[in-house]
Order: C-alpha cells, then structure tokens, then sequence
C-alpha cells in the first residue's frame, strides 16, 4: 500500500516547517545531512524557500477570499 504524502498544502508546509526545525535543532539529524553536502547555508536556503512558499501561499488563500466575495455581490 503507498503511503500518501501529499494532503493537502497546508500540511505540506507544516511537514516542511517541521522538517526543517528538527534538522536545525538536532544535532543527529544535522551530522547526517551534513554527510550529503546539506550544512547550514542550505538549510537555511530551505528555510528562505519555504518562508516564501508560505507567504505566496497567504496570499493565494487571501485573493480567493476575495474573488470569493466579489463574485457574491
């Protein structure tokens, strides 16, 4: 049985989120990455990428809020 990753988009970002929180705060998790040329600017690369995704992401939902309501008028 395959195992679905993918849910929804909120939940991609927190599984994001939260991946990347642990790589910064373990130091097991760190040393491992860090085995496949994964250190820190990288992480935060991650991190920016995912800053931005969320915020499109915002703003994405806020634009259908509105389109929402002005179709409703």
């Amino acid at each position: 049985m395959a195992k679905i990753l993918f849910v929804s988009e909120s939940k991609f970002i927190e599984r994001s989120r939260s991946a990347l929180a642990n790589t910064q705060t373990n130091e097991v998790i760190k040393l491992a990455l860090a085995d496949y040329g994964m250190g820190e600017p990288e992480i935060a690369a991650g991190l920016q990428i995912l800053n931005n995704a969320n915020k499109n992401w915002e703003d994405n939902k806020q634009e259908v809020a509105e389109t929402t309501i002005a179709s409703n008028s």
